[in-house]
C-alpha cells in the first residue's frame, strides 16, 4: 500500500502548508503582525511544491486507488459490493500455516464456497492477526448470512485498521460493516458505514472504492424509498467507475440505476439499465452478476404480471447462480419462481420451490434464508387452511429473524401472518 500511504502524506503534506499561509497571513493582516510578512514567501513556496507533489502521485497513480489487485471488488449477497483482500494484501508468509489457510479461503472464496473459505479464513485468523484474513472472513460470512461471526471479524478488522492507521483497510472495513447492516434491514446504519467508506476513499482517491461505496449507497437510498437521492448516487457511481475503468463497476452502478427505476414504476428505463448492466456481464462471463440482474429483471416482469416473462428470468437465474456455486442466489431464485407459481394458484408447485430453496439455506446455514423459506412456506401451508401446520412453521421463521437480530420487513411480515392465522383459529373455534 506505498503509493496510497505516499498519496495520503502528500495531501495532508499540501493542506497543512495551505493552512499555515491562510493563518500567519490572516495573523499578519488582521492582527498588525507584520513582521510575519517575511515568512510567507517561502510558505507559499512551500505550499505551491507540496501541491506539486500531490498531483504528481495523483497522476502517477491515476487516482486508482490500491495497489493493483491489494484489494478488489465483487458482488455480494443481493448484488451488493463487496470488497476483499488479496494475496498481495496478506503482507506475511504464505508458506506460513496461516499463509496456506489464507491461500486455501481465497480458492473457496472465488469458486463460490463461502462457507469452506469462512473455515479456512477463520483458520487463518487464528493463527496469525490479520486485517486482509479479517476481512475475507467478514466477506465469507456476509454470504452465508453468518451475521454475528461477520459482525465480530469485521468490527475487529476495523479496530485493527484504525490502531494500525490504514486507511485502505479502514474503508474496505466499512464498506463491508455497511453491507452486513444492509443485510439485516438495518439501512440506516448501513448509510452511515457507507458514508464513512466513502469519506476514506474520497481522501485515498480511490475511484473504484468511491464508486462501489456509491453503488451500495443508492441500493440502501432505494429501499428507503428516497428514490431521488438514491438515483443522485448511481448516477455519481457510473460516472466514478467509467472514470477508473471499472467494467464491474459499471455493471454494478446500472444495477442501481436499474433499480430506483423500478421502484419509481419508471419500468421501461429501468429495464434499459439492467439490460446494460446484464450485457457487461455476459462480455466479462461473470455467472453470479448475470443472475442477480435477471432476477432484477424477473422482478420487473412480475410487477407487469407478465408471469411467463417472470419464470423464465428467475430459471436463468437459477441456472446461473448455480453455474457460479453461489447457492444463497440459486436459494433466492428458487424463491422468485415459487412466488411465481404462487401467483399462478399453482401451490404445489410453489411448496416444492420454497422446499428446495430451504435445503440450501439449511446446508450452507444460511439463518437468514432459513427464515426467508419459512416464511414463504408458512403463508402457503395457510392459504391451504393448514393453520396449525402454518403457526409451527411461522414460529420457526420468527426464531430464526431473533437469532440473527433482524427486526426488518422479514420479522414483520411473520408477525403479521401469525397474528392473522390466529385469529383465524380463534374465530373457526367460535362456530
Amino acid at each position: 500500500m506505498q503509493e496510497k500511504q505516499l498519496h495520503t502524506f502528500a495531501l495532508y503534506l499540501a493542506l497543512v502548508f495551505s493552512a499555515l499561509v491562510v493563518s500567519i497571513g490572516g495573523l499578519a493582516h488582521f492582527a498588525g503582525l507584520g513582521f510575519l510578512m517575511g515568512a510567507l514567501t517561502p510558505l507559499l513556496i512551500m505550499s505551491a511544491l507540496a501541491w506539486g507533489l500531490y498531483v504528481l502521485v495523483r497522476l502517477l497513480y491515476g487516482g486508482k486507488g490500491q495497489d493493483a489487485g491489494a484489494l478488489v471488488s465483487g458482488l455480494g449477497p443481493e448484488g451488493i459490493i463487496l470488497q476483499r483482500a488479496t494475496q498481495r494484501a496478506w503482507g506475511h508468509d504464505v508458506q506460513s500455516e496461516a499463509g496456506r489457510h489464507f491461500v486455501a479461503g481465497e480458492v473457496h472464496f472465488r469458486a463460490g464456497r463461502y462457507l469452506q473459505a469462512a473455515e479456512a479464513f477463520g483458520k487463518s485468523v487464528e493463527g496469525r492477526e490479520s486485517l486482509a484474513a479479517n476481512l475475507n472472513l467478514g466477506a465469507a460470512l456476509l454470504n452465508i448470512a453468518d451475521f454475528k461471526g461477520a459482525r465480530e471479524a469485521l468490527a475487529m478488522g476495523a479496530r485493527l485498521a484504525q490502531r494500525q492507521q490504514d486507511r485502505d483497510f479502514e474503508a474496505a472495513f466499512q464498506l463491508n460493516l455497511g453491507v452486513l447492516h444492509a443485510r439485516q434491514g438495518k439501512l440506516t446504519e448501513a448509510l452511515v458505514a457507507y458514508a464513512e467508506a466513502q469519506r476514506h476513499f474520497e481522501l485515498l482517491a480511490d475511484g473504484r472504492g468511491l464508486g462501489d461505496a456509491l453503488t451500495n449507497i443508492g441500493q440502501a437510498q432505494a429501499h428507503l424509498g428516497r428514490l431521488e437521492a438514491a438515483f443522485a448516487s448511481g448516477e455519481r457511481a457510473l460516472k466514478a467507475h467509467q472514470e477508473t475503468g471499472s467494467a464491474l463497476g459499471r455493471a454494478g452502478a446500472l444495477s442501481c440505476l436499474g433499480y430506483v427505476g423500478f421502484r419509481r414504476g419508471e419500468l421501461a428505463e429501468a429495464f434499459v439499465h439492467l439490460s446494460e448492466a446484464l450485457q457487461i456481464h455476459e462480455t466479462l462471463g461473470n455467472a453470479l452478476g448475470q443472475g442477480h440482474v435477471l432476477t432484477h429483471i424477473g422482478n420487473l416482469r412480475f410487477k407487469e404480471d407478465d408471469l411467463e416473462a417472470a419464470l423464465k428470468a428467475y430459471e436463468q437465474a437459477c441456472a446461473l447462480h448455480e453455474k457460479a456455486g453461489d447457492s444463497l442466489g440459486e436459494a433466492s431464485a428458487l424463491v422468485n419462481l415459487g412466488n411465481v407459481q404462487f401467483k399462478k394458484g399453482a401451490l404445489d408447485a410453489a411448496l416444492q420451490h420454497y422446499d428446495q430453496a430451504l435445503k440450501l439455506h439449511e446446508r450452507g446455514g444460511n439463518v437468514m434464508g432459513q427464515a426467508r423459506a419459512l416464511t414463504n412456506i408458512g403463508s402457503l401451508m395457510g392459504r391451504q387452511g393448514q393453520l396449525t401446520a402454518a403457526l409451527d412453521t411461522l414460529h420457526r421463521a420468527r426464531g430464526f429473524y431473533l437469532e440473527v437480530g433482524d427486526d426488518s420487513r422479514g420479522l414483520q411480515a411473520v408477525d403479521k401472518l401469525i397474528a392473522r392465522f390466529e385469529r383465524q383459529i380463534e374465530e373457526e373455534n367460535k362456530t
